[in-house]
């Protein structure tokens, strides 16, 4: 008996020994093909300024490049006001990896105004044909303007609510007292934007944008071939879609998704006008 318990626990023991040893094989499905991508891109048939995308591969996650940002929506529409040349990309992320279509272009004739009429356009950007100079509320001699400091945090309000704002003077670790450039929107031909990045990451990037001044709980910029000017500059920070938290004609608050767990960078900005027309106060 005592030899039959024996001969069991071994039995037991390299069954354990061979299933522990054996490495686990994740096996993905096969790569889709890229002519097996199915989709479609077409003004509306009432509206030559409203793009409708439409993903038509199934099964399948769809991935969209926009001129005015990103999505993942089997069914969703563009608002273009200007008429210009806009490039769009369509693709998926399937059991077998991520394909992608080539870029399908497209060219808009009209302008509808309607799609820019919102006042916070008119704050964000100046309005139709003017534009608006940004700068972060700092600058060398570390002084703020308007807001406690040039970041806060804040969560995104899935859970209870919390904000951390801290004032500059005495948290000199949030960023150095350096003048970070500049953040320009206009409506000249189209939603553009440039951005003169200064700092230890100088740079110059001109790019487009997008307001959803609709959007819940906040409003939203998207923004295009640009990082918007901030105080951690990194090229390989994506901060595609911005929520505006406070908007008014000398005051913006941003914030950036900085985590998975839902923290947001907040971004406090000011006008340039404002920023030069200030007066500390004795």
């Amino acid at each position: 008996m005592k030899n039959s318990f024996k001969i069991l626990v071994a039995f037991f023991g390299l069954a354990l020994l061979f299933s522990a040893c054996t490495p686990n094989v994740n096996e993905l499905g096969p790569l889709m093909a890229k002519n097996a991508l199915k989709f479609s891109i077409t003004p509306s048939a009432t509206d030559s300024n409203l793009i409708i995308l439409k993903s038509l591969t199934p099964g399948v996650t769809p991935q969209w490049v926009t001129p005015l940002g990103l999505s993942t929506r089997v069914l969703d529409s563009v608002k273009i006001a200007f008429p210009g040349t806009y490039k769009f990309v369509y693709g998926v992320e399937s059991a077998g990896g991520f394909v992608q279509a080539d870029t399908f272009t497209l060219v808009i004739k009209t302008t509808n105004l309607n799609y820019v009429s919102d006042p916070k356009w008119t704050l964000l950007c100046g309005g139709v044909g003017n534009k608006k100079t940004w700068v972060l509320d700092i600058d060398s001699l570390g002084q703020t303007k308007y807001w406690p400091g040039p970041i806060g945090y804040q969560n995104d309000l899935t859970v209870a609510p919390w904000t951390y704002f801290p004032t500059y003077k005495g948290n000199e670790w949030l960023c150095p007292a350096i003048d970070y450039g500049t953040m320009t929107f206009n409506l000249q031909g189209g939603p553009n934007v440039i951005i003169n990045q200064l700092g230890p990451a100088a740079a110059v990037l001109t790019g487009t944008y997008f307001l959803d001044a609709t959007a819940q709980p906040f409003p939203t910029v998207s923004f295009s071939n640009v990082i918007p000017l901030n105080p951690n500059y990194n090229a390989s920070e994506i901060w595609s879609t911005g929520h505006i938290l406070f908007l008014s004609d000398n005051a913006m608050e941003i914030g950036f998704e900085a985590t998975k767990g839902g923290e947001w960078d907040v971004f406090c900005y000011i006008s340039k006008a404002y920023s030069d027309s200030w007066v500390p106060s004795k």
